[in-house]
């Protein structure tokens, strides 16, 4: 490997969107300093951060850094000048250019010593073990096995539970830890175990995970890299079967290692921070729920709050303390019952027992609730605004990325900008962002809900002469309203056909929204078109709904 200074990867993790739910992952807001942890990548160490790699962690890299921890890969021999600056040091399984040499032991030792935190995570190994035994620890070159308790009927994938997990920080929330070829430790009176195998193991009663104190720093030895492990799918267990090794994400690895990481970081821990809500966009009285990661072995607790965006105000919070940490769990919810329209910063703030503070937050939209559709025009451009029970006239049944929705009196209509199912004929309900552009008022839909219709027909379109649809800027406006007209066809065109009636001009239909091929009728006949008013090239338009009835042949 061609030697080169270690450097700083900040990885984040991909923004997940739901089919049906906006999810919103929040950015971390550090309030202590962003502690580092550095990954031996010199000796070729078993998993690496390589995205190619069968055996990695790229997961688990990936999962810290979102969550408000730097990694860095060492790529060099391990030197006091590699360490500066690192929190925790982690090694897995180094498996090439030789043992770690003398200063390369020093270094570690010295790192541990002055308040760093080392995480050795190694079946045994020749290379490994002058390391394991410079921290006080000692690894049995042996693989423990349990016929009885093992994932997929594969005894050398242990499953410890119960009285095998011992009271520890680094174990705290810990119920059940999945060790995969795992070797085990040799009893010591400076380490404390952290998981030892079951009476009916084989060794017996033998820790595979132990951790100690090493002069201002913090040493946690297992003994096996596969805890970290991103996992790797149809492992050959043996006789013919196969077996997904699933690594970090088993059990409750995932929780073992966050813990592990912010003990070994000791003073200069923060908690783990991760947030996503089940939508960004609400009304007053919707609720929001918090899903995410808070985690810190030392956690004291953490908090929901919020504030305007503005920043004018302060911070108010949300329910109450809450003490325990989660892991891809449900972290609170936000009820907007009384909380006034505009824009907020919802956030997570955790707080650790060595004074380590950090959160995470993102911007809650809550909308104005509406009563009728031509309140939308009174709202500012840009604003975030809620209808409910409105009727579906044009759907997803007839349109393709809109619908439209009008008021039971026929008394104004709007267009939804919408990907989201909404057939014709439902009632619904709709939060998004209000568009204006000339005399046409737009709705772009963050959420979507209907219902079906309770009593009485669908709402029939109103019969307009089309050079009423034409004059839009005097009297009731019929842009968003289902109505139907008449004319002459005088010209077919990209976007549909124009049809005139008399003296009044032309009139634009635009059949290219159509879920279904609409069929242009002949020019010089006489049609009848069922549609929307709208506006098309700053004028007034029909986006039909359906093929035009020829009334009259050319």
């Amino acid at each position: 490997m061609t030697p080169k200074r270690a450097h700083i990867a900040y990885h984040a993790r991909a923004i997940l969107a739901g089919l049906c739910l906006v999810v919103v992952c929040a950015c971390c807001r550090a309030d202590t300093q962003q502690p580092v942890v550095a990954v031996d990548e010199f000796h070729l160490n078993y998993l690496l951060l390589n995205p190619s790699a069968t055996w990695r962690m790229t997961m688990l890299r990936d999962e810290l850094v979102a969550a408000g921890y730097a990694v860095r890969e060492i790529e060099d021999p391990i030197s006091p000048a590699e360490l500066c600056g690192c929190s925790v040091l982690v090694v897995t399984t180094p498996q090439s250019t030789g043992d770690y040499d003398v200063s390369e032991i020093s270094a570690i030792q010295s790192f541990a010593a002055g308040g760093g935190g080392v995480l050795i995570c190694s079946n045994y190994s020749s290379q490994v073990q002058p390391l394991v035994d410079s921290l006080g620890f000692t690894l049995h070159n042996d693989t423990a096995t349990d016929a009885a308790h093992n994932a997929e009927g594969y005894d050398r994938w242990v499953t410890l539970t119960g009285s095998c997990i011992t009271n520890h920080p680094v174990t705290a929330g810990v119920g059940t830890l999945q060790c995969y070829s795992t070797s085990t430790l040799a009893p010591s009176a400076n380490a404390t175990p952290l998981a030892v195998t079951d009476s009916d193991a084989l060794p017996p009663l033998t820790a595979v995970a132990q951790a100690r104190a090493y002069g201002a720093g913090r040493v946690v030895a297992c003994g096996s890299p596969l805890y970290l492990a991103d996992p790797v799918p149809r492992r050959d267990i043996g006789g013919g079967r196969y077996a997904d090794m699933l690594g970090l994400t088993a059990a409750d690895n995932r929780r073992f290692a966050y813990n592990a990481i912010t003990w070994l970081a000791g003073t200069t821990a923060r908690p783990l921070v991760t947030m996503s809500l089940s939508k960004s966009v609400g009304a007053p009285g919707d609720t929001i729920d918090v899903t995410g990661t808070v985690c810190d072995a030392g956690l004291v607790g953490y908090v929901l709050e919020y504030m305007p965006t503005s920043g004018a105000g302060v911070w108010t919070r949300i329910g109450p303390v809450h003490t325990s940490s989660v892991v891809n769990g449900r972290l609170g919810e936000w009820n907007l019952a009384g909380v006034a329209p505009g824009d907020y910063t919802l956030r997570v703030r955790a707080d650790n027992s060595v004074g380590g503070s950090a959160s995470a937050s993102a911007t809650v939209h809550v909308a104005t609730p509406l009563d009728r559709i031509s309140n939308v025009a009174g709202m500012p451009n840009g604003a975030y605004v809620k209808l409910v029970d409105k009727e579906v006239t044009i759907g997803s049944d007839d349109l393709v990325g809109r619908i439209y929705v009008e008021e039971g009196d026929r008394s104004s209509g709007i267009c939804v900008l919408t990907g989201a199912e909404a057939r014709r004929g439902t009632l619904a309900t709709i939060t998004g962002i209000h568009n204006v552009s000339g005399a046409s008022h737009t709705i772009t839909a963050v959420g979507v809900s209907t219902r079906p219709r309770q009593y009485g027909g669908p709402i029939a379109p109103i019969g307009i002469a089309n050079g009423g649809i034409r004059e839009v800027s005097t009297g009731a406006s019929p842009i968003g309203l289902l109505v139907k007209t008449w004319g002459v066809v005088v010209e077919a065109n990209s976007d549909g056909f124009s049809i005139t009636h008399g003296s009044t001009g032309q009139l634009e239909v635009l059949t290219g929204y159509a879920r279904s091929a609409v069929t242009v009728p002949p020019v010089g006949s006489t049609v009848a078109v069922v549609g929307a008013g709208a506006t098309y090239q700053g004028g007034a338009a029909l986006v039909a709904r359906e093929t035009a009835q020829v009334l009259a042949a050319p």
